[in-house]
């Protein structure tokens, strides 16, 4: 007989009639795929003193190195966790013996639970499951699903209070109904906090969900009869309504999202109000007196940026952003695309840096077609809905507002820092601070009116002006109309030189032909101003494509735009900001006009038309230009030329500006 020296080790006789003894019945052949199911372990050495046979002493000790035929021996905790998975293994044989019986008797209990007809073929599952060990990993759906053919009447757990969902809810509210959480409702605890934590400790859930049950209690109560069924409790709605002071009557129909998915917002206004250093009532208190400048009820304030998906992924102030639009968008927008901010930006933070660029893709697109939609029915001089778009610019690039980066810069950078991410946020889009002054105004007020009247899908943002022929542009053509491009380059007057800003380095043809090219709306003057060289001035002509001949301008007009161009860039000003003065849009378009009254008389004039008509005064740059050259096409270019006509005719001019001063009065002015 050979020894075992190594401690806990024994060999494969000694491991079978171990588990033998323990009840388990196996062949000796079987012992290693049994080790392996069951996870009996071999040691990693082991040492084995030999016996001579015949003297009876031992005469060598042998270590081996990963033995096949060595165990280590299982406590006695262990054999008892073998014993009991071992019986559960023999009962899953329903061929014969213990087994067959085990799956007769489940058989029997699957037919039982449903022709109670009280439970689905899932909830029946979940029954055998908790009753039979031998089931509670595979359940027994298969066999259910046979049994099921040839009983009628079982409910389907797909819909109506059988359904997954459903039952879930009826449990946490009956749960919630009988506890000190409605006691607190009832007497008009107003503290939303301390409520949601403590029904999420009760029901195991999320502070959203959580929050959500809160409401659905108190719609139970309202008569939503959908989960449960409580009896009438005056009470208790006089103290809800405490709570969901401004939400709507409780008692009288349903609110969109419903009362649950009012808390939740409240909920989230409070948090972000808090990040931006704000009392938790910021949101509802201006959304609140906005509303009162709204008239009539058709309209509703909304934040572009889903606030939700503010406070849950810690993006704050991009939901400072606002517009109003009219209610049916609005909640359109509320029950489609405010979900996806919530889903993509989840996904935007988790995931990896190689696929955001994808993540961001897509999120835009269904940016850019919710868009499409609100818009479909968008007239010339209104405002377009807004759908902030993902960027991985930095905010101050992206960002056009630019009281927000003032104010709220160190946020919108940190965000960025952290994520890696910004919201586009365009130039006629207002903060929900912005908007109050702008509608407590005359002008504000009268334009919103004037818009609603219009039945316009929004009604606050930069002057209508702005916006000739927005909804004919292509969404890259928007874009150049919105978006005034980085002007790194400037004319310097003292060398007669375009040279970059930074450096004060003369700059090479190509990088001037580069600018023209990336800006060709901006600078459809350039191709005739004498500042540059011909071949400048002829390759630039080439790439704006005929812009001025679309316009009907003659080579005249060029020239003397340029003489504006050429004294803003002998002034220190920028390419860009010296094309886009609207003194070149007129000479531009009225070239007349600056013959006729030169010098100081045409600034004079210009001014005034350009402070009393809107509509003119958007034209007359160079943006304008464009944007009616391509969108509204010689309709409303002839449109513009008529006005143009009437302050060139002596006869009809001080009629003319008497008549802007009282479309002014009526509110057709910009923000």
């Amino acid at each position: 007989m050979n020894n075992i020296l190594t401690p806990n080790v024994v060999n494969s006789k000694q491991l079978f009639q171990i588990l033998k003894d323990a009840g388990i019945e196996l062949r000796q052949g079987n012992i290693g795929q049994f080790v392996k199911k069951y996870g009996i372990s071999r040691p990693k050495s082991v040492d084995v003193e030999y016996i001579d046979k015949r003297t009876g002493r031992a005469n060598r000790v042998s270590t081996y190195k990963n033995p096949q035929s060595f165990y280590v021996k299982p406590t006695a905790k262990e054999l008892k966790k073998i014993k009991k998975q071992y019986d559960i293994n023999i009962l899953k044989k329903t061929d014969k013996g213990p087994g067959k019986i085990a799956f007769d008797k489940r058989n029997k209990r699957a037919k039982e639970l449903l022709k109670t007809k009280k439970y689905t073929i899932v909830q029946a599952n979940e029954i055998l499951k908790s009753e039979f060990p031998e089931v509670k990993k595979t359940g027994m759906l298969s066999t259910l699903t046979k049994l099921a053919k040839n009983i009628k009447g079982i409910p389907s757990g797909v819909e109506g209070e059988t359904a997954a969902g459903v039952v879930k809810i009826t449990k946490d509210l009956e749960k919630l109904n009988n506890s000190e959480i409605k006691n607190l409702i009832k007497a008009g605890n107003t503290r939303l906090e301390t409520l949601v934590k403590r029904t999420t400790k009760l029901l195991g859930t999320s502070d959203d969900i959580s929050t959500r049950r809160i409401g659905q209690l108190i719609e139970a109560y309202g008569g939503d009869d959908r989960y449960i069924k409580p009896k009438k409790d005056d009470l208790f709605l006089r103290g809800a309504s405490k709570l969901t002071e401004g939400l709507g009557d409780v008692t009288k129909g349903r609110l969109f999202g419903g009362i649950g998915g009012g808390l939740q917002r409240m909920r989230a206004e409070a948090k972000v109000a808090k990040a931006l250093g704000k009392t938790r009532s910021f949101f509802t208190s201006l959304r609140k007196r906005i509303q009162e400048r709204i008239p009539g009820s058709g309209y509703e304030t909304d934040e572009i940026k889903n606030i939700r998906s503010s406070a849950r992924f810690n993006t704050a102030p991009y939901s400072l952003f606002v517009q109003g639009i009219k209610s049916d968008i609005n909640q359109e927008k509320s029950k489609a695309f405010d979900k996806q901010t919530s889903i993509y930006e989840k996904k935007l933070q988790e995931a990896d840096p190689k696929d955001k660029p994808k993540i961001a893709k897509e999120y835009n697109e269904k940016a850019r077609k919710f868009e499409i939609e609100a818009n479909k029915n968008l007239k010339s001089g209104q405002l377009p809905v807004r759908a902030l778009r993902i960027s991985f610019e930095e905010p101050n690039k992206v960002i056009k507002n630019k009281f927000a980066l003032d104010t709220y810069g160190d946020m919108f950078d940190d965000i960025y820092k952290k994520h890696g991410y910004s919201f586009k946020v365009p130039a006629d889009v207002k903060t929900i601070e912005e908007v109050k002054p702008f509608l407590e105004g005359g002008r504000g007020y009268k334009q919103a009116l004037n818009l609603i009247r219009a039945g316009a899908p929004r009604i606050f943002g930069l002057p209508v002006a702005a916006y000739v022929g927005y909804q004919m542009l292509k969404p890259t053509e928007v874009e150049a109309a919105e978006v005034k491009p980085k002007d790194d380059i400037i004319y310097n007057p003292e060398i007669g030189a375009v040279v970059n800003k930074e450096t004060d380095d003369k700059v090479p043809q190509s990088t001037i032909l580069d600018w023209a090219a990336n800006n060709p709306i901006y600078v459809a003057p350039i191709a005739a101003a004498p500042l540059l060289n011909k071949s400048v001035r002829s390759s630039t002509k080439k790439l704006l494509g005929g812009l001025l001949k679309t316009l009907g301008t003659p080579g005249v007009a060029g020239g003397l735009a340029a003489s504006t161009i050429k004294s803003n860039l002998d002034e220190g000003k920028g390419i860009a900001e010296s094309v886009l003065d609207p003194m070149v849009g007129v000479e531009l378009i009225a070239p007349d006009i600056y013959k006729k009254f030169g010098g100081k008389g045409l600034t004079g004039l210009a001014g005034k038309i350009l402070n009393l008509t809107p509509r003119i005064a958007g034209a007359m740059t160079p943006v304008g230009l464009g944007i009616t050259a391509v969108g509204l096409g010689k309709m409303g270019y002839d449109a513009i030329q008529k006005d143009v006509q009437r302050m060139k005719d002596e006869g009809t001019y001080k009629d003319f500006l008497e008549e802007q001063e009282e479309i002014q009065e009526m509110g057709y002015g910009g923000a």
